[in-house]
Parts: C-alpha cells; sequence; structure tokens
C-alpha cells in the first residue's frame, strides 16, 4: 500500500513538471494593467473604455486587493502586438474565484468585442471552454488594442490578479496537463477513499468512515476552487457558492476523526465535548450559509469570518489533540499532525497568493491540492500504522497467552503428578501397610489352635477389628482428599469450619476463623476452588510454617468473595521455596483460571498472609 502511495505522489510531480514547463512559454502582462474602483453600475463600461467615466487608474503594486466587495474592479491596459508575440492567442486571468469577470477589446479600427467568464457566468456560454477565466484575443491586424476588465466579487474575499498571454499551441498543452493534474489527484482520492472504505467495513472502525468523509470533502474543495465545479457540474451556471459547506463539513469529519481515531473521549473528555460542539457549529453554519439562511441582527461577513475562524481552530485542534496523544504514547498519531500541517501548509501558500503577497506561478495555484493529497495520503498512513502496531499487539498478546498456556499446563501436569505421587504415597505408607500388618496378625491367629489361647484370640480380633477401623478413617480421610463430601453435605462456610477445626484441633496452634455467610448464587465449581486453597494453605501451615497462631477470615457480597489467612510462623524459607512454590502455583492457577486474583506476602521469622478473590458467578 505504501509503494502505491509513493507512485502517486511521483505521477504528482511528474504532472506538475509537465505543468511548470508548459507555463514557462506564458507572457506575464500583468504589470501593464492599471486598476481603478467604483459603486456597481455606476458607470457604463463604454465610458470606462473610452476615459468618460473619469476613475482615476493607479499602476499595481504587490501586495494588491484588486476585488472590492460589492464594487466595481476596472483593470485597463493599452497592448501592442508586438508585446503579444505577434501570434498570441489567449488572454487567461489563472487560479482565482472571480465571481464574474468581462473583458472589452477596442480595436484599432475602433470596433468593440465583448467576453465574459467566471464562476457566475454559465460555462455553457465561454468561448474558451476552461475551467479557469481565459478569453481569445482579436486577430491579427488590429493593433493596438485596448483592454479592460470589469471584475465584481460575490462574496468578500482578496483577489490576487495576473494575466497570462499564451499561444494556441502551448494552451492546448497546459490545458491537457492541467487536465492530467487533475485525472491523477482525483483518481488518487479515489483510491484512498476506496482502500478507506473497505477497511472500515473489515474493522468495523467509524475512524475510516470520518476519514473518507473529510478527504472527499478536501476534493470537492479543491474541485470548487479549480473551477472544475461549473464545467461539469453546473455547466449552466449555479445558484449559490458552495465553498463554505465543504469546510464546514471537512471540520465535522476531521474533528470527529481525531477524537475517534486518538480515543480522546477517554483521554480528555473535556476535549472531546468543547470539539464536538466546535464540530457541529461549523457544520451548522456552512449548511446556513449554502441555504444562504439569514439570522437576524447578524450580518453576513460575520458568519463568513466566523466560518474561517472555525476552520482555523478545528486546524489547531486537529494538531493539538495529535502531538497531545504522541507525547502520551500513541505512536500513530505520529502521522496526524505531520497530514495537517501539510494541508495548513499548502493553504497558507495558497491565501499568501490570493491576497496578492506571492505573485503567480504554477506551483502555488495547485499549492492547497497538493496539501490535500499529502495530507489524505499521510491519514491513511495513520491508519495503516493504526492497523501495524495493533497487529503486532495482538501478535504479543497472544505470544504471552500461548506462553502462559503451555505454562499453566506444564503447572497443571506437575500438580497432577504431584497429586498422584501423594495419593500413592499414601496408599502404599498407609493402608498398604496397614493392611499387611492386618494380614500377618490374622494368618497368626488362624495357625493358632491352643484352646487355652481362645480368651486371648477374642481380645486379639477386638484389636484388629479397632485396627480396621483406623484404616478405614485413613480411606475416608483420603476420599476426602479426593472429593471434599463435607461440602456437598454441610454448604461452603460449614465444610470449611470442620475443615479448619480437624487440621488445628490436635495441634498446639492457637487458631481462629471468621467465616461469613457465602451468597447463595455462587458457582459450585468456585465453591470447590476456595475450598480446596484453604485446603492447601492449611497443609502448608502444618507441614511448613511453625506457627503458633493462625487466622481465618473469609467475607463476601454480592459479587465478590474474599479470603484472608494469616500465619505467624517462619515465613517462606529460600530453601523449600521450590516444594513450596508447586503449591503456590497450584493455587495461584486454580484461582487466576476463574477470573479471580491471588497475593502472597511473606518475611522470614515473621510469617506469611496469603489473600485472595473470587466473583461469585
Amino acid at each position: 500500500m505504501r509503494t502505491i502511495f509513493i507512485s502517486i505522489v511521483l505521477m504528482l510531480l511528474c504532472s506538475c513538471t509537465k505543468i511548470v514547463d508548459a507555463g514557462s512559454s506564458a507572457v506575464d502582462i500583468s504589470s501593464q494593467f492599471q486598476l481603478a474602483h467604483s459603486a456597481q453600475n455606476e458607470h457604463q463600461p463604454m465610458d470606462v473604455l473610452f476615459g468618460k467615466a473619469g476613475l482615476d487608474f493607479h499602476p499595481l503594486d504587490y501586495p494588491q486587493d484588486i476585488a472590492e466587495f460589492g464594487k466595481d474592479s476596472w483593470l485597463k491596459a493599452r497592448l501592442r502586438r508586438t508585446d503579444m508575440k505577434l501570434e498570441a492567442g489567449i488572454l487567461e486571468l489563472p487560479g482565482q474565484l472571480f465571481g464574474q469577470v468581462d473583458i472589452w477589446f477596442e480595436l484599432a479600427d475602433g470596433e468593440t468585442l465583448h467576453d465574459r467568464a467566471g464562476t457566475w457566468y454559465p460555462y455553457v456560454e465561454r468561448k474558451v471552454k476552461h475551467a479557469g477565466v481565459a478569453f481569445f484575443l482579436p486577430p491579427p491586424g488590429q493593433e493596438p488594442v485596448n483592454v479592460l476588465i470589469r471584475m465584481r466579487s460575490n462574496k468578500a474575499m482578496p483577489v490576487n490578479f495576473t494575466a497570462l498571454l499564451w499561444t494556441q499551441e502551448s494552451w492546448s498543452d497546459y490545458v491537457f496537463n492541467q487536465r492530467v493534474w487533475y485525472g491523477v489527484f482525483l483518481g488518487a482520492i479515489l483510491i484512498l477513499v476506496i482502500n478507506n472504505i473497505f477497511l472500515a467495513f473489515s474493522f468495523r472502525d467509524n475512524s475510516y468512515f470520518f476519514y473518507v468523509g473529510y478527504i472527499l470533502c478536501l476534493a470537492f474543495i479543491a474541485i470548487l476552487v479549480s473551477g472544475l465545479a461549473e464545467e461539469y457540474l453546473w455547466p449552466s451556471g449555479k445558484l449559490r457558492s458552495y465553498i463554505l459547506l465543504p469546510s464546514g463539513l471537512g471540520i465535522f469529519f476531521v474533528v470527529n476523526f481525531a477524537n475517534t481515531f486518538l480515543n480522546i473521549k477517554q483521554l480528555k473528555p473535556s476535549w472531546y465535548w468543547a470539539s464536538s460542539m466546535l464540530s457541529i457549529t461549523a457544520l451548522v453554519f456552512g449548511v446556513m450559509i449554502v441555504t444562504e439562511f439569514r439570522v437576524p441582527l447578524i450580518p453576513d461577513f460575520f458568519i463568513t469570518n466566523f466560518m474561517h475562524i472555525l476552520t482555523v481552530l478545528g486546524g489547531a485542534y486537529f494538531i493539538a489533540a495529535s502531538l497531545g496523544s504522541y507525547m502520551l504514547g500513541m505512536k500513530q498519531a505520529r502521522f496526524l499532525a505531520l497530514s495537517m500541517l501539510a494541508l495548513l501548509g499548502g493553504m497558507v501558500i495558497y491565501f499568501l497568493y490570493t491576497h496578492g503577497v506571492i505573485k503567480y506561478n504554477v506551483y502555488v495555484v495547485h499549492a492547497m491540492e497538493v496539501g490535500t493529497l499529502i495530507e489524505g495520503v499521510l491519514l491513511s498512513l495513520a491508519l495503516s500504522d493504526r492497523i501495524n502496531l495493533l497487529s503486532s499487539e495482538k501478535e504479543r498478546v497472544e505470544r504471552e497467552a500461548l506462553a502462559a498456556h503451555r505454562t499453566f499446563s506444564k503447572r497443571l501436569i506437575q500438580a497432577q503428578e504431584m497429586d498422584r505421587e501423594v495419593f500413592s504415597n499414601t496408599m502404599h505408607d498407609s493402608i498398604g501397610h496397614g493392611m499387611l500388618v492386618l494380614k500377618q496378625n490374622l494368618d497368626k491367629l488362624a495357625s493358632s489352635d491352643s484352646p487355652t489361647q481362645n480368651t486371648s484370640r477374642a481380645d486379639e480380633l477386638r484389636r484388629q477389628a479397632a485396627y480396621c477401623g483406623e484404616i478405614l478413617d485413613e480411606v475416608r480421610r483420603i476420599s476426602h482428599d479426593l472429593h471434599p463430601h463435607l461440602l456437598k453435605r454441610l454448604g461452603l462456610k460449614s465444610a470449611i469450619e470442620s475443615t479448619v477445626e480437624m487440621a488445628f484441633s490436635t495441634q498446639s496452634i492457637e487458631w481462629q476463623a471468621d467465616i461469613g455467610d457465602v451468597p447463595r448464587g455462587i458457582n459450585k465449581e468456585r465453591e470447590i476452588v476456595i475450598y480446596r486453597v484453604i485446603q492447601e494453605c492449611l497443609n502448608n501451615i502444618l507441614k511448613h510454617a511453625d506457627a503458633t497462631e493462625v487466622i481465618i477470615a473469609l467475607s463476601s457480597d454480592n459479587k465478590m468473595i474474599r479470603v484472608n489467612i494469616k500465619d505467624d510462623g517462619k515465613g517462606i524459607d529460600p530453601g523449600e521455596a521450590s516444594e513450596i512454590g508447586q503449591g503456590l502455583y497450584g493455587m495461584k492457577d486454580r484461582v487466576e483460571l476463574f477470573g479471580g486474583w491471588f497475593s502472597i506476602e511473606s518475611r522470614l521469622d515473621v510469617g506469611t498472609h496469603i489473600s485472595f478473590g473470587l466473583a461469585v458467578t
């Protein structure tokens, strides 16, 4: 994808180079014109052309403000065919949002020719079929030629006047290369839009939709500024100005794109709500302007200027939010600030040109379009960058989860083997040994035939029966360890109390158990986990702690059961850490498997404190 973007940029640069080469063959005659202003319809064009209007013309200087809102701006020059290289055929006033431009040519024989162009004149009526403002020059043989231009601006905006003379051949090359430029420009925008619509549906992420809306608004602004809108959208004339509608929509989309992409609502709620109000206000004002909705007591120029302020604030917020998020560690925000700086850079260059601070050249005319495309590419890279970062994060989490699963499986196998070893040792050392002794004693009794031994035989049988009872008790204990029947019969609270009493009743250990009521809705599997962990803690205390005092507490609410077990024993000795550690890991894994938490604090010769919590359901 990045290779495609780079290829697009290279194609644009090549197209721009062709336009520059074509533009070098034009002759700039701007300095030959003089300027005067008058109220609209105050003077007839012929009176101004023949010098009867009494207007005070003065030379053009930079910076210049040619058009004045609500007035007629007159530009006058006297051209000779030698100034036009004899073969010149087209007079162009490039790169402006001119509202109405009328031109009159006074020929040497007194004949007068009239033509007009501009965004407020229908495209179909233009003699030179061009998106900008251009006129055919009179044919050779008529000189000198007096030229009068009248400009009327329908909006309060500056105009930078430039007049270029073209030959028919160079003009054809220039128009062709311009169309190539806009074809590649709009094609690149279309690629970005299609790609991000696909990503929006694939990832179900609103950021991509806001990006698509924003980049389409930028493209529409470029079409309006270039004059292509009059050529392709409103060839018969348009009823109103649309330039501030995509501006308002663009602010709405770009602010919401930043908020969604950067997760501003969670990071900075106050920023989120303030920027949301800004975006909605810009959207409302954009719709008001394009529909020419009038608000009482609010003049039109205020609404237009306020819209420009909102545009600046929207761009400033975008940059601030991007830089702030990047400083907070959001790496994918790095492209956002660069993208807006690229667009603002292109807009600043273009506005400096329209205000007459920078003189005409083909680069500044297309500066905003280049900035738009660069921003679109950088924003798309930001979205792609986030995909890469999210993919890397997903792979990292998956690796950690796999490692945790392997560790858990290993510990589970070890715990199973330990349980089997304990069960095997118990069966061999306790029950097996007891059954062997019982067998030997019964064999001895069976081999004795002396009647005098009947009394002693009866006593011996009673002793062996008692011994059988001990073996039966051991079997019951092992059975209880394998499955806690007390828990099933008595419930968790009573089972814990009974187990604690059995564990410490024969020991010289002072103990205290504060076992609260357990919620009725607790899952049975969770009951077993809590019981087993407490049972394992008690076994560790009896085997390793050398404790004299033990405190056990269980508390609960409707959501969580919490257990605390403290002893004043010797703590966890590093020499025994391996043996005890397997049991601790087993307890921790049991609890965390059900989404709980497990904590242990131990200090040598001070004691150990084990606490854990488990959700009720």
